[in-house]
């Protein structure tokens, strides 16, 4: 089965809240779906965060739950940009947008991400 990986990133934050938030994040699609493997990354050497990069690798039957988590996260008030960054460097940023938008703009960006990841191979 073919596996998907993408990067989630909280923009126009400080260093700080991303931290905050990216936890948050986690908490919110971690267990999610089955089979999904989600970590934290820290952004370069030399930082002290415990990861603002959230790592995810799912399958295809997984796009859509992730999507719906990340929005779930965003209803809770969370008036963050959200950037989906693909393994291929694609990247979609979901700003300014009510929830159920971000949730069609990022159901659409991990369903690029895994329609490129697959014409890779």
């Amino acid at each position: 089965m073919t596996q998907t990986l993408v990067q989630v990133v909280v923009e126009n934050v400080s260093d700080a809240e991303r931290d905050e938030l990216t936890g948050e994040l986690l908490a919110a699609v971690e267990g999610s779906y089955p089979g999904v493997e989600v970590s934290r990354l820290s952004p370069g050497r030399g930082t002290l965060d415990a990861g603002t990069i959230l790592q995810i690798i799912l399958n295809a039957g997984a796009v859509v739950a992730i999507a719906k988590g990340i929005a779930d996260w965003l209803r809770l008030g969370h008036s963050v940009e959200v950037k989906i960054v693909c393994r291929d460097g694609t990247t979609v940023v979901a700003k300014s947008v009510s929830a159920p938008t971000a949730e069609a703009v990022i159901l659409s960006a991990l369903q690029e991400c895994d329609k490129r990841q697959t014409a890779e191979k």
